[in-house]
Formats: C-alpha cells, sequence, structure tokens
C-alpha cells in the first residue's frame, strides 16, 4: 500500500501540458542516450572481439604458435637428449673407474712381487758382503796369528 504522502507514478499530475511535455522530452533523450551509449560500448566490444579474431586467425599468429611449439618441442628434445648423455657419460664414468681400480690392483700386486724380489736380493747382497767381510776377518786373523804365534817363530 502505497504511503497517502506520495504519488504513484501512474498517477503523476503535471501543472501543464509544457511541464509534461519537458519532462516526456528529457526522459526520451535520456533514454536514446542510453540506448546510443549502449550501442556504442557493443559497437566497440565487436571491434575488439573482431580484431583479436583476425589477430588469433591470421597467419602470422599461427607461424608464431608453430614457432613456439617449435621451440618447447625442440628444448624437450634437447633436455632429453642432455639426460641421456649424461647417463652415458656416468656409465663411461664408471667402467672407467672399474677399469683403473682392476689395473691398480694388478699394478700393486706385481709391485708387492718386485719388491719382495727386492728384499730377497737386498738380504742376498747382504748376506754375500757379510760373508766377504768375514771372510777377510778370518784371513787378517789367520796371518795375525801367523806372525804372533811363538810357535810357528821357531
Amino acid at each position: 500500500m502505497a504511503l497517502p504522502t506520495l504519488e504513484p507514478y501512474w498517477m503523476k499530475h503535471y501543472k501543464n501540458k509544457t511541464e509534461q511535455f519537458h519532462v516526456q522530452r528529457t526522459q526520451h533523450e535520456s533514454d536514446f542516450r542510453n540506448k546510443w551509449e549502449e550501442n556504442s560500448r557493443y559497437f566497440q566490444r565487436s571491434n575488439v572481439e573482431a580484431t583479436k579474431k583476425r589477430a588469433w586467425q591470421s597467419d602470422q599468429c599461427f607461424r608464431e604458435s608453430m614457432g613456439a611449439l617449435d621451440a618447447l618441442y625442440s628444448k624437450n628434445t634437447k633436455k632429453e637428449n642432455l639426460s641421456e648423455r649424461r647417463k652415458k657419460l656416468s656409465e663411461l664414468l664408471l667402467n672407467e673407474q672399474k677399469q683403473l681400480e682392476v689395473e691398480l690392483r694388478q699394478h700393486r700386486s706385481a709391485r708387492g712381487g718386485q719388491v719382495q724380489d727386492m728384499k730377497t736380493r737386498a738380504e742376498d747382497l747382504k748376506s754375500a758382503r757379510e760373508e766377504r767381510r768375514q771372510k777377510l776377518a778370518d784371513e787378517k786373523l789367520y796371518e795375525h796369528w801367523r806372525q804372533n804365534a811363538p810357535e810357528l817363530r821357531q
């Protein structure tokens, strides 16, 4: 229910016809301006959409998209190749390290034999030198005994 002090929209009473005409005219102009702005926005939006659609459907956009796709594909391929190469290199490195360890073991065992041979040779040389020294000492002792022996002097 409407308040008694306010008149409803449909019961407006104008003082005269000019005022009514003036109000209707301003309302009509306002409606016209609103429609015009709405249509203008519609055409601007349509223009932007058409421009974007033309740009997206153009050959240049297609080439750029394919170029980006090719770049992505080549990047992935390079990454895969790099990982395979790293894997092969790590396998080669492991094999080389194993071969080096085997070679070092063989060399150590060969050196161990050489060291043992050198020790026995050093002992042989030492014993030979000791024998010569002992023989020389015995000869000198014998000579000394012969010179100083009273039984042999007579």
